[in-house]
Parts: structure tokens; C-alpha cells; sequence
């Protein structure tokens, strides 16, 4: 049966229930997710369709008026291996080209082959690699820490940030995406903060869970010189422990030892084998 690629609209969403049940537990439940995604106006929330039934889905999400990013691509496991991915990929792609982004990008596992094949395929560039960790909140090994520092204005962080050799210089990983790097987005989002010592810096990020509202996870992403980023990081640990049971840690492959060095846990997939989060360019 022929498979149609389209955006989705809200008659579809009485046969999500269906793609829901039969996806992998550690997905999203699309039964809450679909309608908030369907509805935000920064998204373009898209499938692929066999007659009734939804066989996958992907989502083009608006960064700024230059950037958007493919998202959520999910295809059901018994249509897996059938060139279905490489099409949400390529239906994303050109719905960016049609509103007239000069650049789409996407975040995946390192490990990820497929996805890491089809960016490449269809003309992606291998941007930057981050290395994910987490831990309960009351097992890290932190220095003392005698006087907390406050958060540093935006502007300043991102002059910082621009000045670290391996930092970020368009956008920044915040998990498994990565957002730009500009005073007017930051400006919007109070939960996140920059911390600096020295020439290391660290963002705070209290994750919201799009459904609820509440936070969901705390991350830290850390770019900088060894030196200070235990520090840094000691700090956080500090004073974001009571917000919840786990923590999370974000660095460069340069400073993957120092989270190590403080009990930090590399995470993985679901094979067992460590992540890494690589992200992908296209210039359109």
C-alpha cells in the first residue's frame, strides 16, 4: 500500500493511540505529546500514513527565523528498515526549504548509524559531539564550596563563550537538542543560567516537561578550561540537589574526565554501549 507523507491534522490524532502502543516503552506517549506538538505554532508536526494507519512521525521545529530542526523522528518497529526514516528526514528537510530557513539541523546518538547515515545522505554536516552524564543528586564527589557565585548577565557569558576554543559558537547542546546562541533566546528563558569562573563557564537548565510544566530534569553544560570546571560543577551540584532525584551533566570530550572523576555516570543506550551527542547542519 502506497505511503503518504503529510502534515498531521488534529482527525489524526484519534489513531495515535494505536502508534503509541506499539512503540518502545522509553519513547514519548504520544496520547499527551501529539496534541501540545500539534499545536504549537513554532512546529510543523508531520507522519507517514499507510491508509489509516500511522507508520511514523517526525516534527520540523522553529529555532529562530533562520534555524529549524528536524525532531522526534519515530517509525514504528515492524516498518523499521524500509527507507521510511530517510523520507520523514527528507519531508522535514524540505518543509524547511519552503519557509525559507537558511539552515535545518538535528541532534542524535553518536552511536545512532542510521541517523548519522541518513544526515550524510541526504547533504548533512557533522557539526559537534557533547558527552552526556547523570547521577542521583546525593553522589557526587564535590569540592567545598565556601561562597556561591551568582549567575553572570547574558551578554557577558555569551562573550566568554565565544572566546573558549572548543566552545559553542552558533548554538549550544541543552540535552539532546541544541538551541542558538543569542541574547534574544536566552532573554526568553528563565530557567536557564550562566555561571563563570575564569575561562570555563556552565549553563543551568531546570527541563520542563512540555505536557505538565514541571521540571523534569537538571542539566548542566559545561565548555572551559579543566581547572575550574570541577568547581563549577561542585556548585551546581549544590544547588540543585533538592529539585530532584538525578542530575545531568554535559561536556566537551575534553573534559569528560572531570564529571567522571566526581562519580558522574556516562549514559547509554539502550544497547549498553556509552552516548555521545552529535549534532547536524545543513546550510539551505
Amino acid at each position: 500500500m502506497k505511503i503518504e507523507y503529510r502534515k498531521f491534522q488534529k482527525a489524526d490524532l484519534s489513531k495515535i493511540k494505536e502508534f503509541t502502543e506499539v512503540m518502545p516503552t522509553y519513547f514519548e506517549d504520544w496520547n499527551s505529546y501529539a496534541p501540545v506538538v500539534l499545536s504549537d505554532t513554532n512546529c510543523v508536526f508531520y507522519g507517514a500514513f499507510q491508509g489509516e494507519k500511522i507508520i511514523g512521525l517526525g516534527n520540523l521545529r522553529r529555532k529562530n527565523k533562520n534555524i529549524a530542526w528536524i525532531e522526534l523522528i519515530r517509525v514504528r518497529p515492524d516498518n523499521q528498515l524500509k527507507g521510511i526514516g530517510t523520507e520523514l528526514f527528507r519531508f522535514g528537510d524540505e518543509i524547511a526549504k519552503k519557509l525559507k530557513y537558511k539552515i535545518v539541523g538535528f541532534a542524535t546518538e553518536g552511536g545512532n548509524i542510521g541517523s548519522c547515515k541518513i544526515g550524510e545522505k541526504l547533504g548533512f554536516k557533522l557539526l559537534t559531539e557533547m558527552i552526556p552524564f547523570w547521577v542521583e543528586s546525593s553522589k557526587p564527589k564535590i569540592l567545598k564550596i565556601e561562597n556561591p557565585r551568582e549567575p553572570i548577565p547574558i551578554d557577558e557569558a555569551l562573550n566568554l563563550m565565544y572566546k573558549i576554543p572548543d566552545g559553542p559558537k552558533d548554538y549550544i547542546a541543552i540535552g539532546w537538542n541544541f538551541v542558538p546562541l543569542e541574547k534574544s533566546f536566552f532573554e526568553k528563558e528563565p530557567d536557564m543560567k550562566f555561571y563563570a569562573k575564569n575561562k570555563t563557564i556552565l549553563l543551568e537548565y531546570l527541563e520542563r516537561d512540555e505536557v505538565t510544566d514541571e521540571v523534569s530534569w537538571i542539566k548542566a553544560i559545561v565548555y572551559g578550561a579543566e581547572e575550574d570546571a570541577e568547581y563549577l560543577i561542585s556548585e551546581y551540584v549544590e544547588r540543585t540537589k533538592e529539585y530532584g532525584e538525578f542530575l545531568g551533566c554535559i561536556t566537551t570530550t575534553r573534559l569528560e574526565h572531570i564529571p567522571e572523576k566526581m562519580k558522574f555516570i556516562r549514559s547509554q543506550s539502550e544497547g549498553g554501549r556509552p552516548n555521545t551527542i552529535v549534532m547536524w547542519e545543513k546550510k539551505l
